[in-house]
């Protein structure tokens, strides 16, 4: 029989759908001719869980997820659909399909973890409990986020303190600054030309060194000299100790009464009382006594110059007349 071309094209066609379809089922790691079973889970969320990750138990690869799917209800669950190998390990029905993070990037994979009642064993079509392990990124997730809000919180309030800030710090503000940090420096200079001088007093023969010096001259005197002092300390309080035994109070008395008779007696004078208080006070009697002493101050020279006049005598008894 004599094969047609259209029906080695057909051939040829059935043959690569073949092939595709084997292909396509090899690199998702599906057998399609070998002995398999399809298992499903039922989750409230898969976390990134997609076709084609990986089914393990104890770290072996038993199979793939081959679909992931909404539930036809309300409930929004989400079905995985399990290709198990059914030569792999029997697989108890109280086992769990736990979603967990397979690396540090995040990516999931489905691990079974087998039960203890092997006398009933999951058959193909069966649904196996379910759970997802709570990964490490939403472990730091979970302890990070409040200190994400405190962040973003914090990073609103620097927000609002550098706009204040920006509105402090305008043009004026600025140059106020800069004159203030010129006064600064000035005053900064000041102290230390202020702070020289004070180590030029201090240091070699300056002022502060020579008044140190003195001083402690002084005290070294005072130091070797504390005998003569106690000495000193001691008379002073000899001399109050017989100042307290003496009748100071008395003396003082007198002393005021001395002075209030004197008060009276001046006072008297004063008044023109008494020959001192006329001799002082009365012009009269202070002309009369400068005439009667400058009349007696006459007679004194005119003795001195004529003598005979006033005195006439003779060796021999008689005597002559007076001479005017």
């Amino acid at each position: 029989m004599k094969i047609t071309k259209e029906l080695k094209i057909g051939f040829i066609f059935a043959a690569g759908a073949v092939i595709l379809v084997w292909g396509i089922n090899f690199f998702k790691d599906r057998h399609v001719f070998s002995n398999s079973k399809i298992v499903y889970g039922v989750y409230t969320h898969i976390d990134g869980l997609v076709e084609a990750n990986p089914i393990i138990i104890h770290g072996m690869k038993i199979g793939q997820i081959d679909a992931v799917y909404f539930t036809n209800d309300t409930s929004q669950r989400i079905i995985v659909r399990m290709i198990i190998d059914n030569t792999s390990v029997q697989i108890p029905k109280n086992s769990i399909a736990r979603i967990i993070t397979s690396d540090i990037m995040g990516a999931r994979k489905l691990e079974i973890i087998l039960g203890n009642d092997y006398s009933h064993l999951i058959k193909s079509g069966d649904t196996i409990p379910s759970e997802v392990q709570t990964s490490i990124l939403d472990v730091v997730s979970d302890q990070i986020a409040p200190i994400k809000a405190k962040a973003e919180t914090l990073i609103g309030s620097v927000d609002s303190v550098l706009e204040v800030i920006k509105g402090i710090f305008n043009k004026r503000t600025q140059d106020n600054l800069h004159e203030s940090m010129e006064s600064l420096a000035h005053t900064l200079h000041s102290i230390e030309s202020s702070m020289k001088q004070v180590d030029t007093w201090v240091a070699g023969d300056g002022k502060l060194n020579r008044i140190f010096s003195n001083i402690e001259s002084i005290s070294a005197s005072i130091k070797s000299n504390s005998d003569n002092i106690s000495i000193v300390i001691k008379n002073f309080s000899d001399i109050s100790d017989s100042l307290a035994k003496t009748n100071f109070a008395s003396t003082l008395m007198n002393a005021n009464n001395i002075l209030a008779n004197a008060n009276t007696i001046i006072t008297n004078i004063n008044n023109g009382k008494g020959s001192v208080g006329l001799l002082l006070n009365n012009d009269s009697l202070y002309n009369g006594l400068s005439n009667s002493a400058r009349d007696l101050d006459l007679l004194m020279k005119d003795m001195k110059q004529n003598p005979n006049r006033y005195l006439n005598f003779s060796i021999f008894g008689g005597g002559g007349e007076v001479k005017k």
